[in-house]
């Protein structure tokens, strides 16, 4: 009786390296350097570190880099190697920082520097609360005819009939 092994391999696109880090907001690494790191994605021509990140809560996180040792680029996203949440550079100095409402769920953030490698501590907190604009506080205007885009996923049903408009 013959045994036959079959070794399958399957290569669509380019290889993503993946993650590196698995974390959970809130959350603060150590000190840790991209300097000989892989360069997972296309976002900057830099060595860059990968988190996935759960974001328990939706309310306003503030994602930091703030007080890092070099110049940093940030993205924000949720999948691999995207920045549809967001992306910065020099928002403190020359670190970055973002901060946005986010829904709960599982988010990938890419530390990067703007031209190198260096040293850093990400810094990601906040969660609880709603958006910016709920509760009428900070509202949107949006009169008759206007076409408005966006999602209410995260916002608090209104217990008032009117935000203080008769329209």
């Amino acid at each position: 009786m013959r045994k036959w092994l079959v070794i399958a391999s399957l290569f669509i696109g380019p290889v993503l390296i993946g993650q590196d880090y698995f974390v959970t907001a809130p959350y603060t690494s150590p000190l840790r350097s991209t300097c000989g790191a892989v360069s997972n994605c296309a976002l900057r021509a830099t060595e860059d570190h990968q988190y996935q990140v759960n974001i328990p809560t939706a309310g306003t996180w503030t994602i930091s880099l703030c007080g890092s040792l070099y110049d940093t680029y940030l993205f924000v996203g949720t999948g691999l190697c995207t920045n549809d949440v967001g992306f910065n550079d020099d928002a403190c100095g020359l670190q970055s920082e973002i901060t946005a409402f986010i829904p709960a769920g599982t988010y990938h953030i890419t530390v990067e520097g703007f031209g190198g490698c260096g040293d850093y501590i990400l810094d990601i907190s906040g969660g609880g609360g709603g958006a910016p604009e709920d509760d009428c506080i900070g509202a949107i205007p949006v009169s008759c005819g206007d076409i408005a885009t966006g999602s209410t996923v995260g916002y608090t049903a209104d217990i008032a009939p009117f935000c203080g408009t008769f329209d």
